[in-house]
């Protein structure tokens, strides 16, 4: 008996033993019908200097040796400095030594003295000797000035020896703070959600968003000449009626007013950002961020720059914890953010955006791990806040690995055709998505399963011929499973098949995320 019928044999026992009902699907891959190069920087995730703090050993600015040995192998091709706090935050309050620095108190809550230990050079330290390559993104406080956009710049790019904006040596400064070498900064963001509930009294008219932009891009450019920029496109998050009441118009107001009034700058535009969010009270479906909002975005990006080469950087998305008991806090339900439910959500938003050419690259929101909101890909151990606790992963660890298995190998992601129940992108009960990566010799196929209790049985088809040589599989007897210091089910299984029959047959477990890899015969 070879490999797939063992396997099909056994995951058909498996659905008789727990009851699971079995529905038909057909999956078709058009291997040389290419959307989009597969970019790993759409794994990228966002990071917070108000959060990093959990990273550090108290009192000092070093990261702690088990931050790193929890987060070995964990893809990192792109890390952004995030968040609402990022347009609260003042990065020259938080450089230099440690003790030399001010007290910089941003929450109500934080101590008389608190200080920002967690600073720029300590996030460029930490981003780069998780991967040395890694993409980095800035989000540059708006609400501060110009000029001062301009200083972190030659902080953190300049050589040490120009000093573009006269003043202070502010590349010198940050070769005394130990960091030698220029850093490069991917993209500069120009601001976080400032059309949000927490700043847009301060940009109640989108041309006052877009003269900060301007005279941003223009201080930061007299420093790096070839800097590249991303403006962000509606927030979203005080729903579609709030544009109306404030800015005049629809949601799409915000984003074409912002290409229109930068023309001048469009050269030095590369994205527009959006921060989808889905699953939970006051976000949108899936299908509303991906078959509405990005196609129209992209379709006034056509239309107004006259041509396609600004892309889609999706610099926050998540999944957004639902409020299922309104006898109980919010808090309550944070962990379903990465339990197999969230990390199921996560990973058919990627599946998704693997089939959208608009969209370049991501961050997921985001590392976390403070308790405080309900994101987070690594945890301190919640038993002990001490100065040398132990760290896991959640099930988001795994499936970001998969989804790397996939996108690491400079391939292309290809048209995937998908017949069956709950399978129609375009319904709010679509529970079931795949996406595929090709090679040159062999095919990444993605599929995603969301519903808790009804396998598929798949009919597979392709151009080519292909066998299956292996099969990575990410799911737990409950929807609601999640990772504790003490209680790992999210993990990823990898079962070698190395079969040398045609693959045309494969069950789709209930609640499972499953990557195949399919090599030419």
């Amino acid at each position: 008996m070879n490999y797939v019928m063992k396997i099909a044999l056994i995951s058909l026992l498996s659905a008789a033993l727990f009851a699971e009902d079995i529905l038909p699907l057909s999956v078709r891959v058009g291997e040389t019908t290419v959307i989009k190069r597969a970019d790993p920087a759409l794994l990228g995730f966002g990071t917070s200097l108000i959060g990093g703090w959990f990273l550090l050993t108290p009192g000092t600015t070093e990261i702690r040796t088990k931050v790193y040995a929890a987060l070995k192998d964990f893809p990192t091709p792109l890390i952004r400095l995030e968040g609402t706090m990022s347009q609260v935050w003042n990065w020259k309050k938080a450089v230099g030594p440690l003790e030399s620095r001010p007290e910089h108190r941003i929450e109500p809550w934080e101590r008389p003295g608190t200080k920002r230990a967690f600073g720029p050079v300590e996030w460029v330290t930490f981003a780069k000797r998780l991967n040395p390559g890694v993409k980095l993104v800035w989000d540059i406080n708006m609400r501060e000035s110009a000029e001062d956009a301009a200083d972190l710049a030659e902080f953190l790019c300049g050589d040490g020896q120009s000093n573009p904006n006269g003043g202070v040596n502010w590349a010198q400064k940050r070769i005394e703070c130990g960091l030698a070498e220029p850093v490069e900064i991917f993209v500069w963001e120009l601001g976080n959600e400032l059309d949000g509930s927490e700043f847009w009294k301060e940009f109640d008219t989108i041309r006052k968003y877009t003269d900060k932009c301007k005279a941003v891009i223009h201080a930061i450019k007299g420093v790096l000449p070839n800097a590249r920029f991303a403006p962000f496109a509606a927030t979203l998050n005080q729903g579609f009626d709030f544009y109306k009441r404030v800015y005049g118009g629809t949601w799409e107001i915000w984003h074409r007013t912002v290409l229109r009034d930068l023309v001048a700058e469009m050269d030095s535009i590369d994205y527009v950002m959006l921060h989808p969010y889905f699953g939970g009270v006051g976000t949108l479906y899936q299908k509303t961020w991906d078959m509405d909002i990005i196609p129209a975005i992209a379709a006034d990006i056509r239309e107004i720059t006259g041509s396609d080469r600004i892309k889609i950087f999706l610099s926050e998305y998540a999944f957004w914890p639902p409020y299922e008991d309104p006898a109980e806090k919010w808090d309550a339900f944070f962990y379903k953010s990465h339990a197999l439910v969230g990390c199921l959500q996560n990973a058919e938003w990627l599946n998704r955006m693997l089939a959208r050419k608009e969209v370049s690259i991501a961050a997921l929101h985001n590392l976390g791990g403070t308790f405080t909101s309900p994101w987070g890909i690594i945890y301190p151990d919640r038993r002990d806040y001490g100065s040398d606790p132990e760290y896991y992963l959640t099930g988001i660890a795994p499936m970001m690995r998969m989804f790397n298995s996939m996108l690491a190998n400079n391939g292309n992601s290809v048209r995937v055709e998908l017949e069956g129940e709950q399978t129609d992108k375009t319904s709010r009960r679509c529970l079931v998505t795949a996406a595929a990566v090709a090679l040159d010799e062999s095919i990444f196929l993605s599929l995603v399963n969301r519903d808790p209790d009804v396998a598929r049985n798949v009919a597979f088809s392709a151009e080519k011929t292909y066998a299956l040589s292996s099969e990575t599989i990410l799911t737990a007897d409950d929807i609601d499973a999640y990772n504790t210091m003490t209680n790992r089910p999210l993990k990823s299984v990898i079962h070698r098949a190395n079969d040398i029959k045609p693959f045309s047959n494969y069950l789709l477990g209930a609640r499972s995320f499953v990557v195949l890899h399919l090599v030419k015969k």
